[in-house]
């Protein structure tokens, strides 16, 4: 999306910057699930088992 973004005029040259702020917003919260989840499984301090389809 951001080489699309370089692409428009210098007009709308603020929609790189949106770009960008949205992939790092995205990869932010990417990350906080990341670290989140396994402390949210926990249970007493014991980690829950999640059952995985195979």
């Amino acid at each position: 999306m951001l080489p699309l973004a370089l692409a428009l005029p210098d007009s709308l040259a603020v929609a790189a910057v949106v770009v960008v702020t949205q992939t790092l917003v995205e990869v932010i919260g990417m990350v906080a699930y990341v670290r989140l989840i396994p402390r949210l499984m926990r249970v007493d301090g014991h980690q829950v088992k999640v059952p995985v389809a195979h």
